[in-house]
């Protein structure tokens, strides 16, 4: 036996090592594992190092259950204690307790909230089984159309072809969308809104799970229609739908569909929603068009689902040869999109249904983090604060043996209950909240974490990381307290956490007024375009969809007439579209032209009334007339833009009209020039237009009825009963056009709503802080309060020596955030044609209302101790 004199050291195995260290109490971990090293070393000695190291880690085996159970037992039993004193210092000091747990719940909710809502935004389409592999091909062309070079329409001849000619592609499938379509089902009339014509490969492409059925012949049938369940019992209650007949009405023809099949309800976070579909196939029998085989016929959605591990840009590249051998040269570039990338691309044209816009959802998500953090930071602020009020306690510890661990946990302790307390309360919040939330981003969010697997660990995640984060630096910041300062003063303390707190302050002040400048930015655009002259009147206009009604196009005329009559309605006028959102665009076609002169210019089909019922103003010649039985064999109205581009000084009376074989009219006369007016939204700016004066209705989508502003409801009632006698089969609806005017804004409009409610939570949040800072202040100051009170001083002079030091960190607080609002501003105007300034006042004021809010806060607060009784003051402990 070799002696432990003349032996290396041999250390124990560290795996047995590590777990003892690990399972072991602080207090007891140096004695022990000493213990366990010298009768390791002996058992070396005396049976060598292999059966020592057995030895070891069989008693460390047979000492981890004990262990574990003490471990276990003692974590309870510390638990259970750091609970009971959490409780006791909340109970102890109820007011700042109630502002952290009213900030940490604001924030939670907040955050809870819009996280639901970009959950909602990021799940569009994911449901599908082969989400991964389906992509929608668009087209990028030359030029930017309503800001965008972007299409979702493409040729219907590309789907087939595309099958053909790549094996990669499984399934390709056309889709039309037909809005407002009239069907019957025996005498009743119903107005379809989500009609589509599709290939039976859509079965294929997509998961719509078919309830009655089968998937593969549900659309062989020519005249065969599938609903969906919603739609089922729409139309036939509770009667199986499944060989029932659907009449379809066109505008001079009916055709008769048999329902074949009902699939499951497309979910509403799907980019779009079907309720009917018709075979594909079937849509040139029933509407003439002639062109459906056309490769320059964009005017079809086409889906696309790849094999298994196909690259898309590798097929994408294929894409140029591909179209030059079936179309030719001159068609632009055909690109794939991903499925789950649709709904947030918002600068595609056309597409089946509106989109989100990933700004937005980013936005939100950011203004969620940052109110969370805002929150988080006034939890630190305060309890940094009252920290100060604890430092004999924690010296005392110290003293008697707490390590720094331990008071790390008593105050994580501490944290973690008022955000467990917090979290509830948010909970709550986000129930009582989400109908109004919901209503206002216009999605159907579920808030079920009971039911919602995927939602309740994420919840969870929140509470505990709030916790830790909030309370993780108070925690660090009071432990490191030295026992002999701690029991002798304060004030060393004092001055570390004052720059921190000060910090937090103007973070926190900062966030706030750069919100307020943003909600003042924003609104100031509402403003703008509210009051801005967009070239046309808005108020007092009805507007009445006009279907492919035969007796509407065989009596329009009398319809007007028929209207007139009322002394109450002004004027009627048919057009294709509104004046707000003019969106057919042609090229320009003149006599003489040249190869080389290129002119977009966007199209509106409009009768005799269509500038009077809008209030547009002529320039040059003249509008519309009856009274020049010329101008229905072909007038036209071009807007100042037009004239511009074409660089005619006069052209009244010169031959004009639009490209393309199938546009009417091929060429007419110039009778007018129109003043410009803002045909899109203020997005974008004025472009060439042409209004051209339709021989029927089949160029009207609308009907305008300039009416009184007296007599409104009397008015809607005659409208009503005339749209009835014509149109008894159509349903009636109608939307005033400011209404309509307002909808197109109703992203900046939500934009400003958001704004405005968050600025106010920062600064409510904010607010929260610096109320307990500055009654903090207050008490600590309370004897200086008495002397100078004593001494001389007034309560006026004494609340603004309090609140000095707390609103130089707001005007700090000022100077940092007006140039972050007003870059963040200058960024968003961009998406502008036309927009507001941004002023000097704008920011002053948001300044001004942030230090008036923080100022009042503050002088409440100290008022209670400037008022106080000095004698009082004076003899306070």
């Amino acid at each position: 036996m070799i002696s432990r004199r003349d032996r290396p050291h041999i250390p124990p195995p560290r795996l047995g090592a590590c777990l003892l260290g690990w399972l072991l109490p602080d207090e007891e971990r140096s004695e022990t594992m000493g213990d366990f090293e010298e009768r390791f070393q002996t058992k070396v000695c005396e049976r060598g190092a292999a059966a020592a190291r057995i030895w070891y880690g069989f008693q460390v085996l047979r000492l981890v259950p004990y262990l574990v159970k003490d471990h276990i037992l003692w974590s309870c039993i510390m638990f259970r204690n750091n609970l009971i004193i959490a409780w006791r210092n909340i109970n102890r000091s109820k007011v700042y307790s109630a502002l952290n747990i009213l900030g940490l719940a604001a924030g939670m909710a907040v955050f809870i909230l819009i996280m639901l809502y970009v959950r909602y935004e990021l799940s569009f389409d994911r449901y599908h089984e082969n989400a991964r592999n389906i992509y929608r091909v668009i087209k990028q062309e030359p030029g930017a159309y309503l800001g965008s070079n972007l299409s979702a329409v493409t040729p219907a001849p590309l789907a087939p072809a595309l099958i053909q000619d790549f094996p990669e592609v499984l399934a390709a499938a056309r889709i039309k969308d037909r809005p407002d379509i009239l069907i019957n089902i025996g005498e009743k009339y119903f107005l379809e809104k989500k009609f589509y014509w599709a290939d039976p490969q859509t079965f294929e492409i997509f998961s719509f799970p078919l309830v009655r059925g089968d998937r593969g012949t549900v659309l062989k049938d020519p005249f065969a229609v599938v609903l969906s369940e919603r739609e089922a019992h729409r139309l036939f209650g509770g009667i199986d739908p499944v060989g029932q007949i659907i009449v379809y009405h066109t505008s001079d023809k009916t055709f008769e569909f048999k329902v074949s099949g009902v699939f499951r309800d497309i979910p509403a976070n799907s980019h779009f929603v079907m309720d009917i579909i018709a075979p594909f196939e079937t849509l040139t029998k029933v509407e003439n068009l002639f062109w459906i085989n056309n490769w320059n016929a964009n005017s079809f959605h086409i889906y696309i689902r790849l094999k298994d591990r196909t690259d898309e840009r590798t097929l994408e590249s294929k894409l140029p040869a591909f179209i030059e051998k079936h179309a030719g040269s001159g068609q632009g570039q055909f690109l794939l999109q991903p499925l789950t990338r649709i709904h947030l691309t918002s600068r595609v044209n056309f597409g089946l249904a509106p989109t989100g816009d990933a700004r937005f959802v980013f936005l939100f998500a950011s203004i969620a983090v940052l109110v969370l953090a805002i929150a988080c930071v006034n939890y630190m602020n305060l309890a940094i604060a009252r920290s100060l009020k604890r430092t004999k306690e924690v010296g005392l510890r110290k003293i008697v043996g707490a390590t720094k661990g331990q008071i790390i946990r008593q105050f994580l302790g501490d944290s973690m209950t008022i955000t467990f307390l917090a979290f509830l309360l948010a909970v709550a919040g986000v129930l009582l909240a989400l109908p109004a939330f919901r209503a206002f981003v216009e999605r159907e969010i579920v808030f079920n974490p009971l039911r919602d697997m995927t939602l309740l660990p994420g919840l969870v995640l929140l509470a505990a990381a709030v916790g830790a984060v909030a309370g993780s630096y108070p925690a660090f910041f009071i432990s490191a307290f030295q026992p002999v300062f701690t029991l002798k003063s304060a004030g060393a303390s004092r001055i570390k956490g004052r720059w921190l707190r000060n910090g937090l302050i103007v973070f926190q002040f900062a966030a706030s007024i750069a919100l307020i400048v943003c909600t003042v930015g924003v609104r100031s655009q509402l403003r703008y375009i509210r009051n801005k002259d967009m070239g046309y009147e808005r108020e007092q206009i009805v507007v009445l969809p006009v279907r492919q009604s035969r007796s509407l196009q065989a009596n329009i005329g009398a319809v007007k007439t028929e209207l007139k009559r009322n002394a109450d309605v002004l004027n009627v006028a048919a057009s294709l579209s509104l004046p707000n959102n003019i969106n057919s665009r042609t090229g320009a076609n003149w006599p003489g032209k040249s190869t080389s002169d290129q002119i977009p210019i966007f199209i509106e089909f409009a009768d005799y009334d269509y500038l009077d019922v809008f209030g547009l103003k002529i320039v040059q010649g003249r509008n519309f007339s009856r009274a020049f039985p010329s101008d229905a064999n072909g007038a036209h109205l071009i807007n100042e833009s037009a004239q511009k581009a074409l660089g005619w000084a006069d052209p009244v009376g010169g031959d004009f009209g639009s490209e393309g074989k199938w546009v009417w009219p091929p060429l007419g006369k110039i009778v007018g020039v129109v003043r410009d007016f803002h045909m899109n939204s203020l997005h974008n700016p004025v472009v060439p237009l042409d209004i051209a004066l339709a021989p029927n209705i089949a160029y009207f989508n609308n009907l305008s009825i300039k009416i009184r502003g007296q007599n409104i409801p009397a008015t809607l009632a005659f409208i009503r009963k005339t749209w009835e006698r014509f149109a008894p089969e159509y349903p009636f609806e109608y939307t005033f056009f400011d209404e309509i005017f307002d909808r197109a804004y109703r992203a900046e409009q939500r934009l400003g709503t958001m704004f405005s409610a968050f600025a106010g939570l920062t600064v409510f949040i904010a607010c929260l802080g610096l109320l307990g800072l500055a009654s903090f202040t207050a008490e600590q100051k309370t004897k200086e309060i008495g002397i100078r009170k004593v001494l001389g001083a007034s309560t006026s002079g004494v609340i603004a020596l309090l609140s000095r030091e707390f609103l130089k960190w707001v005007v700090l607080a000022n100077v940092i955030a007006w140039p972050i609002g007003y870059f963040a501003m200058r960024s968003w105007l961009r998406n502008f044609a036309y927009r507001t300034s941004l002023t000097v006042p704008m920011f002053l004021g948001a300044g001004l209302a942030a230090f008036a809010i923080a100022a009042a806060v503050i002088g409440l607060q100290t008022y209670r101790a400037a008022a106080a009784n000095p004698a009082d003051s004076i003899r306070y402990e």
